[in-house]
This record gives structure tokens, C-alpha cells and sequence, in this order.
């Protein structure tokens, strides 16, 4: 009999010890299966087993996904119940036939963005159709949003995402999408603050433009020199046209986003949709990680899954309004479990097929990985001491 050397499991009855990282609970009960004689598996009948398995599962992952159906394990922070982070999604899915709207169906997380959207959606449809039976005599077609959120929530995908579902409605006739921020709108003379703007808006006419951290365009109502009050007063005009084809899109933190828009009386009457983007849970900052390391052609096992979600959930419990959200996440596998994972495979000898040695994380790569991490958070500038009497 043949030495099962590629996963460790000797009998029908017992679990691989690796994983794809995206189906953990299912793979677990196919393999659970036992066989009538209960006699040993080998090498060749084990890898047949599991590749037909993961074959039938990636098959079947879009209809998971569509019919949001999926099997559940826990509870998720506000008391529903949440599925394994490690089911839902796989490299397998292929996302070039899909609509905007099913892409972002299939975005992890941001319920309540979504739900937003597509009332925000219908009515504008609603709009579009009054207007083409000529019931509606103001004619007005105004779309642009504010994104209310912490940094790494989604923000930007979400955006591109609009620009496309918008188009695919008909009411917006590109769909891309222009980026930009105070850094390249703000110029160095007078005059040029002005000329880059009318050239972002001009880029995005049939589509979005996007002004990330749109905040720091204000840095105090009193201060009447920035140029960037220039950037807001330039803009004004195109928030009012009636049909601008084209949507503009501001975004930053929920508090500062409120300031700039009262350094303007009539800049927050010009944005009819305002979405707030949520903070991951641990279970979805859990899942974002499965996925990245799902497409990046990585595995995971049982134990190493088990490590992820008590490391997010640390994360969580100490996070404060800075916290990267997903950002946080690629940054915790680039930066952590990649270089965790290089030093401890680079140091053992490698003969033969290398595959599993090479693609296969382990707990004690992401328990170095959480060793390693730098936490900024912890970081904090000392109150000055007072130098002298105090009374």
C-alpha cells in the first residue's frame, strides 16, 4: 500500500489537511464520506476524489452566490447569521460576463451600500422613464452622490462599479471613471486650480469623477485663500446642470465630509444620494483575506483558517476610525503572511514537485505574521509638558 504523502489522510473517514481556501466546510463533509469497506485510500483515489469535488464546487459557486444560499456557520457581529468566509468565493468565478450590478452583488460585504444603490437605481430609472412619456416637465437628471466611510471600505470599486451600472441603464453614455484628489486638482498659482478641474470634469463627461478624501479641499471655513474653495466653486456649475451626463462623486470620513459641506450653503442640496460605507467585521475582514489568498493561487489549512479569524478579530477589537478595513488586510498578506510563509518555506530543502510547499499557508505563518505586524494604532504622540509654574 502506498504512502499517502500529498495530504495526510490515511482513511476515507478523515479530513485533508489542506484546503482550498475558499471552500473549507464543504470539502470537509464530502471527505467525512466513508467507504463501504472502509478500506485505506491511496494517493492516486484521494486526488481524483478531491479534484472532481473542487471541480463540481466551482461550478456550482455562481448559483452560491446569485441564490446567496450558502451554507452558514456563525453569527456575525450584529446577530445574523454569517457564512464561512471560506465558502463563498473562488478564482473560478469569472467576472467578464457578469454585470456591473452582479459584480457588485457579489462584493463582500456593504449591505447596506448595496440595498442603497439599487433604490437609487430604481428611482433614477423612474425618473428616466417619466421623462421619455413627458410627465415630467423639469426634465432634471441629476445623479452625484456622497461616499460617507472609512478608508479601505470599498469606496473606490464602488464608484468604478456605478459608473458601469449607470451606463448599462442608459443614463450615462461612457461609464468610466476619473480619479483625483486635492493633489492634483490644487494648482501652485492662481488660475490653475481652476484649469485642473475643468480638465477632470471635461475627462469625466459620460461617467464618474471621483474625488477621493474631498475634505481636505476645505481646510477651514475662515480660510478664504486656499485655492480649494476654487475646485468647489468650479464644480458648482456642473453639479447644476439638469443633465450633465456625467456623475460626481465626493468621498471621505462621515464627520469631515459634514464640514465641507457647509462651506457652501447650496453644495449639499447638489448630491441626492449619500451612502455610508461600513466598517468590516471580522468575519468579512476574514473572508476578504480568503479570497485574496484564493486568486493569488494560495491554500490554506484548517489550522491556518482558524488562526486568520482570531487574528481579525483582535483587529477589530482594537481598531479606531484609521483602521485600513480591507486595505488593512492586503497590506496584513503582502507585508505578513507572504513573508512569514517565504522565510519559513525558503529554509527547507526542495526536492520533487514543489506545488504544495510553495502554495499551502500554515498557522504558524500567520502567528509570525501577527509577531511582525507593526500597529500603528499603537502609536501616539505624548501631551507636551508644561514647563514652568502652574498656579
Amino acid at each position: 500500500m502506498k504512502k499517502n504523502n500529498t495530504t495526510g489522510a490515511k482513511r476515507a473517514t478523515s479530513m485533508p489537511d489542506i484546503i482550498p481556501a475558499y471552500n473549507y466546510p464543504n470539502t470537509v463533509n464530502n471527505f467525512c464520506k466513508t467507504n463501504e469497506d472502509e478500506s485505506p485510500m491511496d494517493d492516486d483515489e484521494f486526488e481524483r476524489r478531491l479534484n472532481e469535488f473542487i471541480k463540481q464546487e466551482c461550478e456550482s459557486l455562481k448559483d452560491y452566490i446569485s441564490n446567496n444560499d450558502d451554507d452558514r456557520y456563525s453569527e456575525d457581529d450584529t446577530g445574523n447569521e454569517a457564512q464561512d468566509p471560506t465558502t463563498e468565493h473562488s478564482t473560478d468565478i469569472e467576472t467578464d460576463d457578469m454585470s456591473a450590478a452582479q459584480r457588485l452583488k457579489a462584493m463582500i460585504g456593504l449591505e447596506r451600500v448595496k440595498r442603497e444603490i439599487d433604490e437609487a437605481c430604481t428611482m433614477a430609472m423612474f425618473m428616466n422613464e417619466r421623462k421619455k412619456l413627458g410627465l415630467d416637465k423639469n426634465g432634471e437628471n441629476r445623479n452625484h452622490m456622497i461616499f460617507l466611510g472609512n478608508p479601505g471600505t470599498g469606496k473606490t470599486t464602488v464608484a468604478k462599479l456605478i459608473g458601469e451600472m449607470y451606463h448599462e441603464m442608459g443614463l450615462l453614455s461612457i461609464g468610466h471613471t476619473i480619479e483625483t484628489n486635492r493633489s492634483k486638482l490644487i494648482g501652485e498659482f492662481i488660475g490653475q486650480t481652476e484649469k485642473n478641474t475643468t480638465e477632470a470634469i471635461e475627462k469625466a463627461r459620460g461617467g464618474v469623477l471621483f474625488i477621493d478624501e474631498a475634505y481636505t479641499l476645505i481646510k477651514s471655513e475662515e480660510n478664504t485663500k486656499d485655492f480649494g474653495i476654487e475646485v468647489i466653486n468650479t464644480l458648482l456649475p456642473v453639479l447644476s446642470e439638469p443633465e450633465p451626463d456625467m456623475i460626481v462623486i465626493l468621498a471621505g470620513y462621515d464627520d469631515k465630509m459634514e464640514q465641507l459641506l457647509k462651506a457652501n450653503s447650496g453644495l449639499n442640496d447638489r448630491f441626492p444620494v449619500k451612502l455610508h460605507f461600513d466598517d468590516y467585521s471580522s468575519y468579512e475582514l476574514t473572508e476578504i483575506a480568503c479570497r485574496t489568498l484564493s486568486e493569488r493561487n494560495f491554500t490554506l489549512t484548517p489550522d491556518a483558517v482558524s488562526g486568520l479569524r482570531q487574528l481579525m478579530d483582535k483587529a477589530c477589537a482594537t481598531r479606531d476610525r484609521y483602521f485600513g478595513n480591507g486595505r488593512w488586510v492586503i497590506n496584513l498578506i503582502d507585508h505578513g503572511i507572504m513573508k512569514s510563509m517565504a522565510a519559513r518555506v525558503m529554509s527547507k530543502p526542495r526536492n520533487g514537485d514543489c506545488r504544495n510547499l510553495f502554495s499551502v499557508i500554515e498557522k504558524t505563518d500567520i502567528e509570525e505574521a501577527e509577531k511582525n505586524m507593526p500597529d500603528n494604532r499603537k502609536i501616539r504622540i505624548a501631551t507636551p509638558r508644561r514647563i514652568g509654574f502652574s498656579a
